[in-house]
């Protein structure tokens, strides 16, 4: 028994032991298995803890590109609450097409993609991401009507002041180009607003406030708009107020001269001289193998070619008039006349004008005399054969005006220099009326028709004219604004007779004429051009192109009620 019970305490101190030693490894995996919880939920915390902040980082991002339009660099920010942080890179396309991000993946155009990545304090990173579709936020607008009609055209946008110094065209500087802005809006916002034909809309048009862009924009299948949307608010334009002038150059204002319109296109031969005064102010002079041309804006091109075996041969030269009495040379001059120069002797002060070569010769002066081949002394050299009979015609006043560069006889209502001032009446026909610079005008009637040309001059910056009764700008080139500026040349037009412009390359102005039609047309298979900003109470465009010079600073400011509209996003 004895023996027995010895064994029997031989077996439960081992079993004991071994009990004892189980428990203990139970309670360290039971430990263990609670630390490695904890550790879990800590882990776990700390990756929501980043999904958060990334989260926050991607709804701030945001709000500061709908308030400001962009953001320079990485936007980035803290959160007070549980010391996490953000960092938020913005990817924008404004290129035609897609674009691809540096991590590969592609987005579409007019879009932009915000990558946010969270920060836990304990350093633990997770990123989310959101593309939208990008409206303007706040914006100026280039044209602003109740309804547009563009038919085979392009509305694009430029700015004017980033041109390379000295660009003359065609069109606007390519480098100046400006591609995601408010080309044109309405402020309504039922019904169709804009009827688009075979047009070419490089930026955003916007519908009135609540309207739809996809019903009210009505468009052919070979239209393209880059991108739509409405209004949040209506947009005010300007508000015109015309000023009280003392009455302009005439005296009284009221444009009582003889017009030059009465003077039609006509065809004078008088012995060996033709003139011919062409329907676009262009004025031909013909004298056996002497030719000039002289455009309204005082260009002008002469030749003389009495062939072999004259001596000289054949002369030629450019020029302008005005330049010349200026002081300039010609713009170009070739040939070797018979005295063993080159080309004609001009002559040129602000009573005469003279072009003499080795054989004819041609002159005016403020009488209004025109002579030709008014013998040797007229001529380059001594010789006193080769000329024919002298010819004189008497020209008209108008006529006297462009070739002497502003005599004292200019009419009234159809100056070759317009002074600031009131005028009941201005019709500038078959010639150019230089605008004075800082000059402001009040004007009933104006009317540029039949090669008439509206000038600013090089150096200009600051013309305004307003036209309270009516307005037309028709013809090629109705408007030379050779400093190349829209902001420089602002007409406000506050009648209700429709307004037309057609014709030209040079029309760079702004035209406010909230309470007419207006219509931008080309008068032949090349399309007219329009560079600056324009509102109306309609406008169309056939066969022209509207180019919004953002240097104009806009006729209004809008906003966009779809700044951004979601269109993916991940975690």
């Amino acid at each position: 028994m004895k023996l027995g019970k010895k064994r029997k305490k031989g077996f439960v101190l081992p079993t004991l032991v071994m009990l004892t030693m189980v428990l203990l490894l139970l309670t360290g995996a039971v430990l263990d298995l609670g630390t490695v919880g904890l550790r879990t939920a800590t882990l776990d915390q700390q990756t929501e803890t980043a999904l958060y902040a990334a989260e926050a980082g991607l709804v701030q991002a945001a709000e500061e590109y709908t308030t400001n339009g962009e953001f320079s660099g990485t936007f980035k920010g803290t959160l007070a609450e549980n010391d996490s942080s953000f960092e938020v890179e913005l990817y924008t396309n404004d290129t035609p097409g897609p674009a691809t991000l540096p991590n590969g993946v592609q987005i579409p155009e007019q879009t932009v993609y915000f990558r946010s990545t969270g920060i836990s304090p304990n350093g633990t990173r997770k990123e989310c991401g959101a593309l939208f579709r990008k409206g303007l936020g706040s914006f100026q607008v280039g044209a602003l009507a109740n309804s547009l009609t563009a038919q085979t055209s392009q509305l694009d946008a430029y700015n004017s002041d980033n041109e390379a110094p000295g660009y003359s065209g065609p069109g606007f500087d390519p480098a100046a180009a400006q591609s995601n802005r408010a080309i044109v809006a309405s402020n309504e916002g039922s019904g169709t607003v804009f009827d688009l034909q075979d047009t070419t809309v490089k930026g955003a048009v916007y519908v009135g406030p609540g309207g739809d862009p996809n019903a009210q924009i009505a468009k052919s299948g070979s239209t393209v708009v880059a991108s739509a949307g409405a209004l949040t608010s209506p947009i005010d334009p300007e508000d015109v107020v015309v000023p009280t002038l003392p009455d302009g150059a005439s005296g009284n204002g009221a444009g009582s001269g003889t017009s030059p319109g009465s003077i039609p296109p006509q065809v004078v031969t008088l012995a060996n001289m033709t003139v011919n005064v062409q329907a676009n102010g262009n004025i031909q002079f013909s004298n056996s193998c002497f030719s000039m041309t002289l455009q309204p804006n005082g260009n002008f091109t002469a030749t003389e070619n009495p062939g072999s075996p004259f001596a000289g041969g054949t002369l030629s030269t450019t020029g302008n008039i005005y330049d010349i009495q200026a002081g300039a040379s010609p713009t170009s001059s070739s040939g070797s006349n018979k005295n063993g120069g080159t080309g004609f002797n001009i002559t040129a002060s602000p009573s005469s004008f003279g072009i003499a070569g080795s054989w004819h010769n041609f002159s005016i002066d403020s009488s209004g005399m025109i002579t030709a081949d008014n013998g040797p002394s007229g001529l380059v050299g001594s010789s006193s054969s080769g000329y024919l009979s002298t010819t004189t015609l008497s020209a008209p006043p108008w006529l006297t005006s462009v070739l002497t560069g502003g005599a004292s006889e200019n009419d009234a209502d159809n100056p070759l220099d317009l002074e600031p001032g009131a005028y009941d009446e201005v019709n500038i026909d078959a010639i150019a009326s230089r605008l004075t610079d800082d000059g402001t005008y009040v004007i009933k009637r104006l009317n540029v028709t039949d090669g008439g040309s509206l000038e600013l001059p090089a150096g200009s910056d600051n013309v305004t004219i307003y036209v309270t009764e009516s307005l037309s700008i028709e013809g090629e080139n109705a408007i030379v604004n050779t400093s190349r500026k829209a902001p420089n040349l602002k007409i406000y037009y506050t009648g209700t007779d429709p307004v037309k412009v057609a014709g030209g390359s040079q029309a760079f102005f702004t035209l406010l004429a909230e309470d007419a039609d207006v219509t931008l047309e080309g008068p032949n298979a090349t399309p007219s051009e329009f560079y600056g900003a324009l509102v109306g109470r309609t406008v169309t465009i056939n066969n022209a192109n509207f180019h919004y010079d953002v240097a104009t600073a806009g006729i209004g400011t809008g906003t966009d009620s779809s700044t951004l509209t979601l269109l993916s996003r991940h975690r």
